[in-house]
């Protein structure tokens, strides 16, 4: 067995060889896939889920808490290494997100895990628990390895990103993969990063200049990523009907990679396998029609062409989900890619929000390829807001491209906390677009933009006081709201009147006021005060000639 393998090695073991890398990593593996053991014979029946997950847990730390092989004691053999390094992400990968998961809800889990099973009598409660009655632990790898040393300390999520990438790369697109990390951060509340999950696997252009048409060749990594996010989405939802009715009190969300049940649909497996075939070229003879056809219609869907049967909420989702992605990108065009995508699914769920304002509903056709969720169907009273959230992405879309006077003048129309948030920005970077050297007939202009975004910061925080709910609603936390208006009026100068000390005092009160009040989501994505989306004055000429090229070879 992989155990006494383990063990049988061991004496050979001195630290410092490629032989002492690989067991290191193997010790790792080990202790992950007992955990996955673990779980799956409480999937069976054959174990209670609360010891099982305890013990389990004890393992993924273990597991975690193995170091990544070092590149050096592996000379000469970079096909050697490279293994052993996507091994290492995968494994944690999955321990790592196993731990948040049976630790979800869950105070000081992990110093109990610790203190209660790290110690010679829980490596023989795990081992009794791995091993049937009657072997001998004195020649098993896990009978006798010492875990006195196991640390609490839980995984974060800076470094699940970095072992995420790794892990992709060994599971080579597997969809079933792919699915199941997504499902892991949308748990967390956090976007995944599928955008770059997709760029280690394809090689497309990241948009397609023929968004309304379905021919197969003008697939793109937004379409794969538009993809990928209905596939968590509706299958985050089907699980959360499971889990709901049939798990127990113990029983973890999300089972152990290999334990999980099938994540996606038939279809949806089926359209994934026809895109993998076509782009990498292994389409065996005969079948390049069929699959082609394939990828059309689910084009077709995923670009929410004419009949495509779609739910609104996934429309909406899909919106709301690229433009979260597109302001956290520092390069304009991809941002700007990711913005006009995000406003191209806001106008194509309009007129549906247009038929559930009338009280019809929305058909679900015989075999979808995202299936339909009564629980997440968008009611009348609904629909006022998210015509209000299609707005605002209109008007950032104006504010990227470089058309600021339309944005202006739709965040002002639409008043609410989000328009003041990138009413508040665009002024601020309208008075940085001076730069340090300001001549003296700019600075009543600069000065007049200055407080003008102070004035929207301001209505936030005011509207913040009197409305706890507005929190929820504003992109980034209040902290940041704060600190902006701090260094709008810095810049404004100390001699101004707003930059009394008796103004900065309240300033501070009505920030701590705020915070009082508003609970952190996990969901904000945090943005340094001047940072949002890169809007720019106007278009470079270089850019104009890559557009002109775009349309003559389309």
């Amino acid at each position: 067995s992989f155990d006494r393998a383990l063990q049988s090695v061991k004496p050979q073991v001195n630290g410092a060889d490629e032989l002492s890398c690989t067991f290191v990593e193997m010790k790792g593996q080990l202790y992950l896939h007992a955990g996955t053991l673990l779980l799956k014979m409480a999937e069976r029946s054959e174990a209670e889920w609360r010891a099982v997950c305890e013990l389990a847990a004890l393992c993924y730390l273990i597991s975690f808490q193995v170091p990544k092989p070092k590149s050096k004691l592996i000379r000469g053999d970079q096909t050697g290494q490279d293994m052993l390094e996507i091994l290492a992400c995968d494994r944690k990968s999955q321990s790592g997100h196993m731990l948040l998961n049976l630790s979800h809800g869950k105070q000081d889990f992990f110093k109990d895990i610790v203190e209660l099973f790290a110690n010679k009598s829980g490596s023989s409660l795990l081992f009794d628990s791995l091993f049937e009655s009657g072997a001998s632990g004195e020649r098993s790898f896990i009978g006798t390895d010492e875990i006195g040393n196991t640390s609490t300390q839980a995984p974060v999520q800076a470094e699940l990103h970095k072992y995420d990438l790794g892990a992709v790369r060994m599971h080579n697109g597997s969809l079933q993969h792919l699915v199941w990390l997504g499902l892991q951060w949308n748990s967390l509340s956090v976007l995944p990063p599928m955008r770059k999950w997709l760029k280690q696997l394809f090689r497309l252009p990241q948009e397609t200049p023929m968004l309304e048409t379905d021919v197969p060749e003008s697939i793109c990594l937004l379409d794969l990523e538009v993809f990928l996010l209905g596939v968590v989405f509706t299958s985050s939802l089907q699980l959360q009907e499971k889990f709901n009715s049939h798990y127990g009190a113990h029983q973890p969300q999300f089972l152990p990679l290999p334990v999980c049940k099938q994540l996606c649909s038939e279809n949806q497996k089926s359209w994934w396998d026809a895109v993998r075939t076509i782009t990498q070229r292994k389409a065996t003879p005969g079948t390049a029609a069929r699959l082609r056809l394939n990828i059309q219609h689910g084009i077709s869907t995923l670009r929410s062409l004419e009949r495509h049967g779609l739910q609104p909420a996934l429309i909406i989702h899909w919106a709301k989900s690229l433009q979260k992605t597109g302001i956290s990108l520092n390069s304009f065009y991809e941002q700007k890619e990711y913005m006009e995508r995000s406003a191209y699914y806001w106008k194509k769920v309009l007129p549906m929000l247009e038929t559930i304002k009338k009280r019809r509903s929305i058909p679900e056709p015989t075999d979808p390829l995202f299936k339909h969720f009564h629980s997440v169907d968008i009611q009348v009273m609904q629909v006022g807001a998210y015509e209000e959230e299609a707005h605002i992405a209109f008007a950032m879309l104006d504010a990227v491209v470089g058309k600021t006077d339309d944005a202006l003048l739709a965040f002002e129309a639409i008043e609410n906390v989000v328009s003041y948030w990138n009413l508040a920005m665009i002024f601020q970077r309208k008075a940085e677009n001076f730069g340090d050297a300001v001549l003296p007939e700019e600075q009543e202009e600069r000065k007049t933009y200055l407080l003008k975004s102070k004035h929207y910061l301001m209505k936030i925080l005011e509207e913040n006081c009197s409305d706890i709910s507005v929190t929820e609603k504003l992109p980034v936390s209040v902290e940041t709201v704060g600190a902006m208006l701090d260094t709008v009026i810095q810049e404004l100068g100390e001699n101004d009147e707003d930059g009394s000390p008796s103004f900065r005092n309240g300033l501070s009160g009505a920030v701590d006021s705020a915070m009082k009040h508003s609970t952190p989501s996990p969901t904000k994505f945090s943005l340094s005060p001047t940072k949002s989306f890169q809007f720019s004055p106007k278009t470079p000429q270089w850019a104009e000639d890559y557009k002109s090229t775009l349309q003559m070879i389309y």
